[in-house]
């Protein structure tokens, strides 16, 4: 069975047609100078087409007998596509099919269906289970093994009906009980189909089937116990026995160049044919195996013996390699990505391009060693190469899993995929192997990007603003926007959570641009105020942020020189190169940049002295160490000399008592922030601009 296709085909459909009206007219040729034929000729016809409908008969029966005993490469699709339906507490699937069958049905050990399978949308009164037949074809079953068939009659209705007896391992065997032994019955019409097949082949248009005790049949058809059921009839009609040698050898010549043509345009629609299979089978750019074949060669039988594993390989930043080098180098990239897995790959196994920048190994044999395998392939990514004159760090996220004797291909893919996304979230370029336990937090993150795509679009994430103080005047400097969500379901989401969401599923873009619009929207409350905007990497390495941020700028909605976007010192180690032409760009325009969350890992002096920053943000777990030690205080001393060094202010974070305060000042940080002197609050909020209390109190 088949899935439902449509291929469009120009040239290739053309030449076909060619060879088919070539062929024709070399048969006509043919017929017309032997019309004189004899009635000697007339009775050699009709052995010829006597034969040739028996061999058409056992041509469709070995036909229906390889589809049935060939239920291993599509009993998965039929039970996993079809349409099901219960009717009389009987189990019925309705599924598209290429004419291998017009009936088809599971039974139990006993002969009992427990499974009815259809050609969506026919209903015939003919494809029905009888008993009977089923009994009498498991009893020849039982005897000679294999797959028998047979001619059965039922009311006037001629049909081949083959049985096999099911495998232990097919899919099948979850509907017949606990001990998998039971038969897959399948029932071929033959009123219609053998017919058509024989008169194109022979050009009787005159060929009819009649019941058995009709005379004037020609040629019987038998059932299994040798009894005629039916006839096959045709009409010769009668023709002049008078030939001439001349024009017959005309005609001969003609017929044979005609076939000639023939066989030539035959050839030229093999090869097209030919092409359009591989295309279907192999992805363009890559030239390796698509999603398709892939899942395709995951069906087949393999050695009950061996251990088969599916890695999915997402390589890491190729978004940006296409946006910064261009598409061109971007596809040299897949290339030279899609020859080095071929290499390190093993020789029994399968790499496959399933789209974009994701790849899939399939280990046929040799799965326990996957990962090892695959920690090679990565250290191969991971070196550095040069492809159109550009020098490109290629990374990857990889995920494995392990597939046994009754996990489905399409199941395979989900797990390796969830095994995929959690090497992303554990920081990329490593290998994980899925666990269950994988799934749960995938659903949550999935529940919240359901949730949060309507929250975008009901417009329910607002903006809160925490003021940043002057250390030593006490003076509101700067509103850090903040961005809310209160859940209708979920109530407070953390800002964490559901911005991690979004950058994972594509959602920041839109989050970024509603976060702006909020902002714009409170400079009406907010004259002449420093605004602080956090920006992720995905944002500010996304062409089309930029340019509306550079818009608004131009257009006069933001003072570009009342604007500071923080960047963490995470995101800014995983795009440099892009992120340093970005800042050069907007740092024109007059926007200041603040490296957040500064001293928790990644940032040197090198990233101070590469990156325009005008200011750093200490993170909040420097101050608070500071609570309790000597030399946390030194390395925040440290931090503000390097700082100021470089002429760059300095903002300690997380000031939630007097003490913090006292310490910050202590260390010379220019500007404080935190719950001590005001929490996040509206726009509209007249605590905002209060003299804080506490700092009143410090001074």
């Amino acid at each position: 069975m088949r899935r439902e296709s449509s291929i469009h085909i120009d040239h290739a459909a053309q030449l076909a047609l060619i060879f088919v009206l070539s062929v024709l007219l070399a048969v006509t040729a043919l017929l017309a100078v032997s019309w004189g034929a004899s009635l000697k000729t007339k009775r050699v016809e009709g052995l010829r087409i006597n034969q040739v409908v028996l061999a058409a008969v056992a041509r469709e029966k070995d036909k229906v007998a390889k589809f049935a005993a060939n239920y291993e490469n599509w009993g998965d699709d039929l039970l996993e596509e079809g349409t099901q339906r219960n009717s009389q507490d009987r189990s019925f699937i309705s599924v598209n099919s290429d004419g291998n069958f017009s009936g088809m049905w599971v039974l139990d050990k006993s002969g009992r269906r427990v499974l009815t399978v259809s050609p969506k949308g026919q209903v015939s009164q003919h494809t029905h289970l009888h008993s009977d037949n089923a009994q009498q074809l498991i009893g020849r079953l039982g005897t000679s093994g294999g797959a028998v068939t047979e001619v059965f009659e039922h009311h006037g209705s001629l049909s081949i009906l083959v049985i096999v007896q099911v495998d232990k391992t097919s899919e099948f065997t979850g509907l017949i009980g606990s001990r998998g032994e039971g038969y897959l019955l399948v029932q071929k019409s033959l009123n219609e189909d053998l017919l058509a097949d024989i008169k194109e082949t022979m050009q009787l248009e005159s060929l009819a089937l009649v019941r058995p005790e009709d005379g004037s049949g020609k040629v019987g058809i038998e059932d299994a116990n040798g009894k005629i059921v039916a006839k096959i009839t045709w009409s010769v009609p009668e023709v002049s026995s008078f030939i001439v040698n001349r024009e017959f050898y005309y005609a001969l010549g003609i017929s044979l160049a005609l076939v000639g043509v023939g066989f030539g345009g035959a050839y030229r629609v093999a090869t097209s044919f030919r092409s359009l299979n591989r295309q279907a089978r192999v992805d363009s750019l890559s030239k390796l195996p698509n999603r398709n074949e892939l899942l395709r060669r995951m069906r087949g039988k393999r050695n009950l013996d061996d251990i088969a594993a599916l890695a999915l390989i997402d390589l890491d930043g190729f978004k940006l390699i296409n946006d910064f080098h261009g598409h061109l180098t971007g596809d040299a990239v897949i290339r030279h990505v899609a020859i080095l897995l071929r290499t390190n790959a093993p020789e029994s196994s399968t790499v496959a391009r399933l789209g974009g920048d994701e790849f899939a190994v399939f280990f046929k044999q040799g799965g326990q060693n996957a990962v090892e395998n695959l920690n090679k392939i990565l250290e191969k990514l991971s070196q550095p190469t040069t492809i159109d004159q550009c020098a490109i760090k290629i990374g990857a996220s990889i995920g494995v899993t392990m597939i046994g004797q009754t996990l489905l291909s399409t199941e395979a893919l989900r797990q390796a995929d969830i095994a995929m996304y959690a090497a992303k979230k554990r920081g990329k370029m490593q290998v994980v192997a899925y666990d269950e336990s994988m799934e749960a937090p995938l659903k949550e993150m999935i529940a919240v990007k359901d949730e949060l795509h309507k929250a975008i679009d009901e417009r329910q994430i607002t903006v809160k603003y925490q003021p940043i103080i002057c250390a030593k005047t006490g003076v509101i400097e700067t509103l850090e926007a903040l961005a809310r969500w209160t859940s209708p379901t979920r109530g407070n989401v953390p800002a964490d959570l559901f911005i991690s969401v979004s950058e994972e599923f594509g959602l920041i873009g839109r989050l970024g641009e509603l976060i702006l619009e909020n902002v714009l929207a409170d400079l009406v409350k907010l004259p002449a105020t420093r605004i602080a905007l956090n920006v992720s990497t995905a944002q500010i390495t996304n062409f089309q942020f930029t340019e509306l941020l550079v818009a608004k700028i131009e257009s006069g909605a933001i003072a570009g020189d009342l604007f500071d976007i923080e960047i963490t010192e995470t995101h800014l180690v995983e795009n440099p190169e892009i992120i340093h032409e970005v800042m050069l760009r907007l740092s024109k325009l007059g926007i200041r940049f603040v490296l957040d969350d500064f001293g928790t890992g990644y940032a040197s002096l090198g990233f101070l002295r590469r990156f325009p920053f005008n200011a750093v943000k200490v993170d909040r777990a420097i101050i608070e160490d500071c609570l309790v030690s000597s030399q946390a205080r030194s390395v925040l001393a440290s931090i503000v000399a390097m700082a100021h060094a470089f002429d760059m202010n300095v903002v300690a974070e997380g000031i939630e008592t007097e003490k913090h305060a006292s310490i910050a000042r202590a260390a010379g940080c220019d500007q404080l922030q935190g719950w001590y002197f005001s929490r996040a609050v509206s726009a509209g909020d007249d605590a905002l601009w209060k003299q804080p209390s506490a700092f009143a109190a410090a001074a």
